[in-house]
């Protein structure tokens, strides 16, 4: 189990795109049409403590507001692994010294008070205050149990006492059933036959339950009084634990008949009753129904029409189950004893497990996603809001793994969030802990991804922006490893960086952090360095380097972390000192407690504008991303798993040129396409005019137009004039007109020439 600490079904799914007002844009998580896996693990006289797919676990007490607690998620331990039969939590970190540490919690005192394993000690489980463990010598060794009786705040060493009276020739189980703050229920195998066996935590010793039975068990339960076995052959036996300081088996004090049909369970008794799921033949993720039955025989009583196979005793005589009234409308309830009989309470509802963004990247309106699907598997997502306008929702269209192993995605592995070109494209690394191989280059509509290169047997990409990739990856012809940048259209390589360097890619421009408090940056070509800035003083090997169009930022390690911004159009050091997060056009994020907090860098001191609080429901951090081109954020808002993207309201710089290719050169010949543009933007554009003009007597040929461009404008030009016919040959001025998609700042003008042949 996953060190911890500890803090005071498939099915259908419903749609996934929505707006909410007043909120900004929501796009709501998708929903099973079962509810999800919920496990009491843990009873105690004041609540209980339960597992939630997805979620984690939680103290609920029997009146007040339930308690998140930060513990291992990965699944429910229903054995004493978090606790039984009492208010203490116990969480354990095998990574500790020695054999590890358990803590524990009394959750409605707030004691907490931990205790050490001597090397070479397993964790089995805590019951009440009593930590258990098991030791084995060597493999095929008779396996020993321990217990650790530890007294809340108490400075002395714990006792180590080891249990004894295990039957002769019997091996010992490793785990425990369950158990409460007296005992434990756990069992043992000799020859072929596997028995129960009660441990006495007072006395440490075992009492092994009838073993002399052949019956095959179909269930061994147990209550504060008595151990109960119900076996196949269609009785129900019981067991007294009394006298305190007895030894041996236990004493049979009755039994029942009760029939058994296959896969029926004994849950527990409740006062004169006996609970128990008969398989209702209804299938789904409640398949029994909860009856309860007189002990000395009779007829039996329908409890709860749909229920699942777990129950765990509470202090007071009673049961918790996960039941209800219909397969979709499950609580984990409460079944205590009354005068009429055993009368069950429903105490916190079962919900569906929704969808759960992993990891997400947004660029230009484009939001790419690694999703937690309801039904547990990994997906791909792509959604889109508006960049003209209003903010709203745009496409929401899930990728499925896109030829990724995304099996491999979980919550204590992640994987690392798509890398967005800009320009519609992703370029995604495979997960980690597979055999190496290159990432994959995503086209926009394609149902799966290709290499990103040829040339390499691994390439793991860092950065990513329009046509060009930056990453290392071991070369096929020479076995080295190398950081190169890569032309995403051919997979080839350009330049060549030394292996180590941290970089930002932006555009057609590498920054990578020089010597003497310098930023260099380089072309993504040719490697040639462009242009070197010093960022402000103090900061002697700026890193963490982040680039937008007209600003560039640093951190820096001296006495703490220290930040800088740089404003590229005027060549000034900004005053913004602190660490960041995110760098956005003209402003920062910050993540700073769980809080988001936005901050705008362009005037003389930096003014906040905004706090955003992502999802961090059970200590879990829900995933966020900001979109430097349009200032907006996507975040995870709420424990269901909703993705909400909210306007920043920061003000915009206006629209520039990060990279262009631009042919100087083309051909027309019976009307083919030959002249291809393309322009990599800072943010989207709303609408654009292409002007091509006669060099030689100064008229209009041809005047193209387009709408919204996303990252790229890309535009083509057959080479015939307005009218529909061949231009001549000859050399041709194109100016471009570009207007930003948020209508803010000048609007963005290139200009040059290109040679027209072959008419």
């Amino acid at each position: 189990m996953a060190a911890a600490t500890l803090i005071a079904g498939p099915g259908s799914f419903a749609p996934l795109a929505a707006a909410a007002e007043d909120t900004g844009v929501v796009f709501p998580a998708a929903v099973a049409d079962q509810p999800r896996q919920v496990v009491p693990v843990a009873v105690g006289a004041s609540g209980f403590l339960r597992y939630e797919q997805g979620l984690g676990h939680f103290w609920t007490p029997y009146s007040g507001p339930e308690r998140p607690l930060n513990l291992s998620a990965e699944g429910p331990e229903a054995d004493g692994t978090y606790g039984a039969g009492s208010d203490y939590i116990a969480s354990f970190n095998p990574n500790a010294p020695g054999g590890g540490w358990v803590r524990l919690v009394n959750v409605v005192e707030d004691v907490t008070w931990t205790v050490p394993l001597p090397s070479g000690h397993r964790y089995v489980g805590t019951f009440g205050t009593t930590v258990v463990t098991t030791t084995q010598s060597d493999e095929g060794a008779p396996r020993a149990w321990h217990l650790f009786r530890s007294t809340p705040g108490s400075s002395a060493p714990v006792p180590d006492t080891v249990v004894t009276g295990w039957p002769a020739d019997a091996e010992p189980a490793a785990k425990a059933v369950t158990g409460d703050d007296g005992g434990i229920l756990a069992g043992y195998t000799a020859g072929d036959a596997t028995r129960p066996v009660w441990i006495d935590l007072a006395t440490a010793k075992v009492r092994p339950v009838a073993p002399e039975s052949t019956a095959p068990s179909a269930g061994t339960v147990h209550t504060a009084t008595e151990v109960a076995e119900w076996t196949k052959d269609g009785v129900v036996r019981f067991y007294a634990k009394s006298p305190a300081d007895a030894s041996g088996p236990l004493a049979e004090t009755a039994s029942t008949e009760l029939a058994h049909h296959e896969g029926d369970l004994l849950l527990g008794s409740v006062g004169e009753r006996l609970i128990v799921a008969r398989v209702s033949g209804q299938g789904g993720s409640a398949p029994y129904r909860l009856v309860s039955v007189p002990r000395g025989g009779g007829e039996e009583t329908e409890l709860l029409a749909y229920g699942r196979e777990s129950a765990l005793p509470t202090p007071d005589g009673g049961l918790l189950v996960v039941g209800g009234t219909a397969a979709d409308k499950l609580a984990v309830t409460r079944i205590s004893a009354t005068a009429d009989g055993p009368a069950p309470t429903a105490l916190t509802d079962v919900t569906p497990l929704g969808s759960k963004p992993r990891a997400l990247t947004f660029d230009h309106g484009r939001i790419a996603s690694i999703d937690r699907m309801p039904d547990e598997t990994n997906t791909v997502f792509s959604r889109a809001v508006s960049v003209s306008g209003p903010l709203a929702a745009g496409a929401t269209r899930a990728r499925g793994d896109l030829g990724l192993a995304l099996d491999q995605c979980t919550d204590s592995s992640p994987c690392g969030a798509p890398f967005t070109t800009g320009d519609g494209r992703m370029v995604i690394n495979q997960p980690q802990g597979l055999d190496p191989s290159p990432a994959i280059v995503v086209e926009p509509d394609a149902a799966e991804g290709r290499p990103i290169s040829d040339e390499f047997t691994y390439f793991r990409v860092s950065d990513v922006s329009g046509r060009y990739a930056i990453g290392a990856g071991d070369l096929k012809s020479t076995g080295k490893t190398r950081t190169v940048t890569l032309d995403l259209d051919t997979g080839k390589q350009l330049a060549t960086f030394a292996t180590g360097y941290e970089v930002e890619l932006y555009g057609d421009t590498v920054w990578a952090a020089g010597s003497g408090g310098t930023v260099t940056g380089y072309d993504a070509r040719t490697g040639a360095a462009k242009r070197t800035i010093t960022v402000a003083s103090g900061c002697g090997t700026p890193e963490n380097i982040r680039v937008t169009a007209h600003w560039l930022g640093w951190e820096c390690w001296g006495s703490g972390w220290k930040a800088g911004i740089y404003d590229l159009d005027t060549n000034v050091n900004r005053s913004y000192g602190d660490a960041y997060t995110v760098l956005g056009d003209g402003y920062v994020v910050k993540a700073d407690d769980g809080d988001l907090v936005v901050t705008d860098v362009r005037g003389a001191q930096p003014v906040e504008k905004g706090t955003y609080r992502p999802n961090d429901f059970n200590f879990q951090e829900g995933a966020w991303a900001v979109d430097t081109a349009t200032g907006r954020l996507a975040y995870e808002s709420n424990r269901a798993g909703d993705l909400t993207v909210a306007d920043l309201g920061v003000p915009a710089s206006p629209l520039a040129r990060i990279d262009a290719d631009v042919p100087a050169a083309a051909t027309a010949a019976d009307g083919a396409v030959s002249w291809k543009p393309r322009w990599w933007l800072s943010k989207p554009a709303g609408s654009w005019t292409l002007t091509l003009t006669d060099k030689a007597t100064g008229a209009t040929v041809r005047t193209l137009t387009g709408g919204e461009a996303r990252g790229m404008l890309a535009a083509a030009w057959d080479g015939k004039d307005d009218a529909g016919r061949l231009a001549a040959d000859g050399s041709y001025a194109w100016t471009l007109t570009a207007k930003a998609a948020d209508g803010s700042g000048a609007d963005l003008e290139q200009r040059g020439e290109l040679r027209l042949g072959g008419v």
